[in-house]
């Protein structure tokens, strides 16, 4: 057999599908009680350097001060500083990295130290929530060993329906891809843009609609 559009299919031990088949219902699971490492049981990180973060940082805003780059519109680093060489016109480059270092070194600690309450966030956002995981193929050879009894049990296969108005459940599925590498909240890209005001790091909200 090969996947169909339209179709998935859920592996289970013979027992579990005859009560499924019998009650007509599936039990959608916690995402806090996966048992794969890549599936939520993990913490997001940030992967960056410190001095790199830091350095291009200053170099920007030096870029802004000096007149050398365009302040980017709603960006606050860069409205500070634009307002430094109003009020300070005449410092030299040297000053300007010397007396906003400090500054944007803690600004790089802020983040580092508020990733535990994000994750605590992320936790109880997670908790109350429900997840339904489903295959596109029935003859996965790994599928029916760890969820299958070890080749023992049943796959049910469940169809797209879509007829007037009623559209079955399964069209709001979304794919899972796997990648090699542990997922990360964000790289050393993603959190300059952060500081500079050009994005944001995920919050606990933003996480939670995109579940």
């Amino acid at each position: 057999m090969s996947s169909s559009p339209g179709r998935f299919y859920k592996y289970m031990k013979a027992s579990t599908a005859k009560i499924v088949l019998e009650n007509n219902s599936l039990r959608w699971s916690s995402p806090t009680l996966f048992n794969d490492p890549f599936d939520l049981q993990f913490d997001l990180h940030l992967e960056f350097n410190s001095d790199r973060v830091a350095n291009r940082l200053l170099q920007r805003f030096v870029d802004v001060y000096t007149g050398r780059a365009q302040p980017a519109s709603g960006s606050r680093f860069d409205d500070n500083a634009k307002l430094l060489r109003v009020m300070m016109p005449d410092l030299r480059e040297e000053t300007v990295r010397k007396e906003n270092r400090s500054a944007i070194y803690a600004a790089i600690r802020a983040i580092e130290e508020g990733l535990p309450k994000l994750h605590d966030e992320l936790r109880a956002t997670l908790a109350p929530r429900k997840i339904l995981c489903l295959s596109e193929m029935p003859d996965n050879l790994l599928m029916w060993a760890h969820y299958a009894e070890n080749h023992t049990g049943a796959v049910i296969e469940l169809s797209y329906l879509e007829e007037g108005t009623y559209a079955s459940t399964w069209g709001a599925a979304k794919p899972v891809r796997y990648g090699a590498d542990m997922p990360r909240l964000a790289d050393e890209e993603g959190l300059v843009r952060t500081l500079l005001g050009q994005g944001t790091v995920a919050t606990a909200e933003q996480f939670q609609d995109s579940v």
